[in-house]
């Protein structure tokens, strides 16, 4: 258990670690759903410290990879953006106010052109 938690969620920052539970249980359960989505729902504040095991289980039942349908894997593109999005969520605390104006801006011009480009 303690190594698939240390696999998955070991890597993560001071800030995204301050945010988990502190019982190995429930993190085994949350490391079952891999970083990408532990981290999504951490982000989500679904994961959160006061987090029981049973909370942990229901997240594990429902986002684990055992429920993804392996026969379609992601696009390239959806990879990239939940990587994006992933990047953004682990990274951002650490990022000055500048950093943190530019990337809104550069966020809302995508969007924009992206709605440009469906009307």
């Amino acid at each position: 258990m303690l190594v698939s938690i240390g696999q998955v969620l070991g890597g993560l920052n001071a800030k995204n670690s301050a945010r988990l539970p502190t019982a190995w249980n429930t993190l085994y359960y949350i490391a079952q759903l891999g970083q990408e989505s532990a981290m999504r729902l951490l982000g989500e504040g679904r994961i959160h410290p006061r987090m029981a095991l049973r909370e942990a289980r229901k997240l594990a039942e429902q986002y684990g990879p055992k429920t993804v349908h392996k026969s379609r894997a992601p696009s390239t593109l959806k990879r990239r953006l939940n990587r994006f999005s992933d990047f953004v969520l682990t990274r951002s605390a650490g990022w000055t106010a500048d950093d943190r104006e530019f990337v809104h801006a550069e966020l809302q011009r995508l969007l924009k052109n992206l709605i440009k480009q469906t009307l």
